[in-house]
């Protein structure tokens, strides 16, 4: 089978007969064998193009989905595209990171230095004249309390009422090479592997050999499911860790092949989303 080079790929739980590819998942506390299947979205979907690079779905179950060309909103049947062109508020089209606050409303960042919102129904755009330091963003993620934060070239900044605020030092542990689990887990991560601290503080360390296409780790994406698997992509596959184990996918069980792709959320149905473009990598899709 060959795969686009850009897509959005949906790591199912196996429920009808029409498929991409089944396999057997691996999970350390269930005995019996779940099966999964890969699905991909692209343009012949209604995607405006096949470069996905950030995944978000709001309390009202709607999915969102950055491009570059423009902000994509997913019912579950259709996709609806939100650019310049027909939005007011929005200043750019070429949209990278994405994330959901607790009120329901999105943050997006864009290639050409906005951040973009989307608010009851209004979006807005803000640059360093917010007081951000810096108009690149490289990354959304949390601190170590669960708030999310902007990661740009001139450092971190939290984003509170239309305003950057700098994140202090010790909010921002192992250079920010963190990932703070909905389980209330904390993940660190280096070029030696992954080490897991439970609430109770026992450390768990994953030897892995992570392979991006940089040494920077801002291809990097580290997500829990609700059964407390921790997930992550690089260029050899999909890898699901629990329990001190490992479990590896490759393009052996369907992984498209040195791509990076990386989980985003975990739907209704138990679905992992994942996305196969880096929000920093130009040009394709």
């Amino acid at each position: 089978m060959i795969f686009p080079q850009n897509f959005i790929i949906k790591f199912a739980l196996l429920c009808a007969a029409t498929f991409f590819c089944t396999f057997n998942i691996w999970a350390a506390d269930i005995v019996e064998t779940v099966q999964y299947r890969f699905e991909s979205f692209t343009t012949d979907n209604g995607l405006p193009q096949n470069g996905v690079r950030g995944i978000a779905q709001t309390p009202n179950g709607y999915l969102w989905f950055t491009t570059f060309d423009g902000l994509v909103r997913f019912d579950g049947l259709k996709f609806s595209v939100f650019d310049k062109n027909n939005s007011k508020g929005i200043l750019s089209n070429r949209f990278s990171l994405l994330r959901v606050e607790n009120d329901g409303s999105l943050i997006a960042g864009t290639e050409e230095n906005w951040l973009t919102t989307y608010r009851n129904g209004v979006f807005k755009s803000f640059d360093t004249n917010a007081g951000l330091a810096s108009n690149l963003i490289q990354d959304f993620a949390k601190n170590k309390h669960g708030e999310f934060y902007a990661a740009t070239t001139a450092g971190n900044f939290y984003f509170r009422n239309e305003s950057f605020i700098p994140v202090p030092d010790d909010e921002n542990p192992n250079r920010g090479r963190f990932y703070l689990a909905p389980s209330g887990n904390l993940w660190l991560y280096n070029e030696t592997g992954l080490t897991q601290i439970s609430t109770d503080g026992i450390e768990t360390f994953y030897p892995i050999k992570i392979e991006l296409y940089n040494n920077y780790f801002s291809g990097i994406k580290l997500f829990e499911d609700s059964l407390g698997n921790l997930w992550f992509g690089d260029l050899n596959g999909v890898y699901c860790l629990k329990n001190g184990e490992i479990k590896i996918f490759t393009s052996a069980d369907g992984v498209p092949k040195r791509m990076g792709i990386r989980p985003f959320l975990e739907d209704s149905d138990g679905s992992i989303w994942f996305a196969s473009a880096l929000p920093w990598i130009e040009g394709v899709g």
